[in-house]
């Protein structure tokens, strides 16, 4: 009977976590998207049944539970590029940003030059990671 060292323990929590995560996602895919997204599923589930293979049955149920609080999120700490100097940075909290990236939209609903390839609002948005609105048009942020 074999057991799991730590770092393979912690493996299977974030494959088995990200394979939770996605199996819902599969339905807002179609045509080669969602073949890839199963193939990335199908491929996580192969990889966990394999490295269960021969681990005591209770060991692998204890990992399987305890996977089953783990939450696969994004998280960062640098939306900046490397060496930007400290006195650029300001430190705040993310739906700060957002917040007021919503203002911003607003005023670009009245304004907007319809300039898309050079609009540094849209280039300032993607910068910060603000999620789009639309997934099809001209721009990501623009709304009627």
């Amino acid at each position: 009977m074999k057991h799991l060292k730590q770092e393979k323990r912690e493996d299977l929590y974030w494959v088995t976590a990200l394979q939770d995560k996605l199996k819902p996602r599969l339905q807002f895919y179609k045509g080669k998207e969602r073949t890839w997204l199963d193939s990335v599923i199908l491929s996580c589930d192969a990889f966990a049944r394999a490295m269960f293979t021969g681990v005591d049955e209770k060991e692998t149920k204890a990992v399987l539970n305890f996977s089953r609080t783990v939450r696969p999120i994004l998280y960062t700490d640098q939306l900046h590029p490397q060496g930007t100097p400290k006195e650029d940075l300001v430190q705040c909290n993310s739906d700060d940003v957002f917040g007021v990236s919503e203002y911003a939209l607003e005023w670009c609903v009245g304004n907007c030059k319809k300039d898309y390839d050079t609009c540094p609002l849209r280039e300032y948005l993607r910068n910060l990671q603000v999620p789009p609105f639309v997934d099809k048009g001209n721009c990501e942020y623009e709304r009627s």
